[in-house]
C-alpha cells in the first residue's frame, strides 16, 4: 500500500516479459547495426567513399575464384606530388575525391572502383575485354578533375591466370604509360608473348601492349627490377 493509502497495482507478467523482450530485441539490433557500420568503414576508403584496399581484394579473389572473364585497370594520377606540394593537401584531396565522385558515375553497377593507395585506383570489370575496357578507361581519364590527368595500365584476364600474375600485368602496363609520356593507356600482351607492339589506338589515347615480364625467360627482367616512373 502507498503512503496516500491507494494499493500498488501489479503488472500483467505477460506485459513484462514482452516489454523485456522488446528491450532486448532493440539492443540486439542496435549491436548489430553498429557491428555493420563497423564492417562498413573497415572496407571504405575515409576520402573518397570508396572501397579501399581490403576490399579489392576480397573482390579481387572472389572473381578469380568463380573464374570470370574480366578485365582489371590500374589508373594512376600523373605529377600528384607535384600538383600536392603546388597546391597543399587539401586540395590534393579534393581532387581525390572528386575524380572519384566523377568516375563512379561513369561506371556499371556490377564494376568496382576502389581507391588502393595514394593517387592509386583499381578497377575491376566483369565480362568486359580489352576494346571495351579501353573505351571505359578512356572516358574515365576524361573526367579527372581540375584538368589534370591520369595514366592506365590494363590487363584483360586469361583463363586460369593468377590474382598476382593479372595484377602484375596491369601494374607493368601502367609502367609502360608512365615511361611513355603519361596521359595515356597501355594494354598488357597477353601472358607469355614476350615481345611488344602498338594494338590499337583512340582519339587522345595511345594503348601499346608490354612484354609478358611476369614469366622467366632469356633476357627477362624480373618485374621488381622495374621502378615506376615518379608519379
Amino acid at each position: 500500500m502507498k503512503a496516500d493509502g491507494s494499493r500498488f497495482v501489479l503488472a500483467d507478467p505477460t506485459c513484462l516479459s514482452v516489454a523485456l523482450l522488446a528491450h532486448e530485441a532493440a539492443g540486439a539490433i542496435a549491436r548489430a547495426d553498429a557491428m555493420d557500420n563497423l564492417a562498413d568503414e573497415a572496407q571504405t576508403d575515409a576520402l573518397t567513399g570508396l572501397p579501399n584496399r581490403r576490399a579489392w581484394d576480397a573482390h579481387l579473389k572472389r572473381a578469380m575464384a568463380e573464374q570470370q572473364v574480366c578485365a582489371i585497370a590500374i589508373l594512376d594520377f600523373d605529377r600528384f606530388k607535384q600538383f600536392n606540394d603546388t597546391y597543399g593537401h587539401p586540395a590534393g584531396d579534393r581532387l581525390l575525391k572528386e575524380t572519384a565522385a566523377a568516375w563512379r558515375d561513369q561506371l556499371r553497377a556490377v564494376d568496382v572502383l576502389a581507391r588502393i593507395g595514394g593517387e592509386e585506383f583499381g578497377l575491376l570489370l566483369p565480362d568486359c575485354d580489352a576494346v571495351t575496357a579501353q573505351h571505359i578507361t578512356d572516358r574515365l581519364r576524361r573526367h579527372v578533375a581540375h584538368d589534370r590527368t591520369c595514366s592506365v595500365g590494363i590487363a584483360v584476364r586469361e583463363p586460369s591466370e593468377t590474382t598476382d600474375a593479372v595484377i602484375a600485368r596491369a601494374d607493368l602496363a601502367l609502367y609502360q604509360a608512365k615511361a611513355r609520356g603519361r596521359d595515356r593507356t597501355h594494354l598488357a600482351s597477353e601472358p607469355g608473348l614476350g615481345h611488344a607492339g602498338l594494338t590499337g589506338e583512340s582519339p587522345g589515347s595511345r594503348v601499346w601492349a608490354t612484354p609478358d615480364l611476369t614469366r622467366e625467360s632469356p633476357g627477362s627482367v624480373e618485374p621488381a627490377a622495374l621502378l615506376r616512373c615518379s608519379d
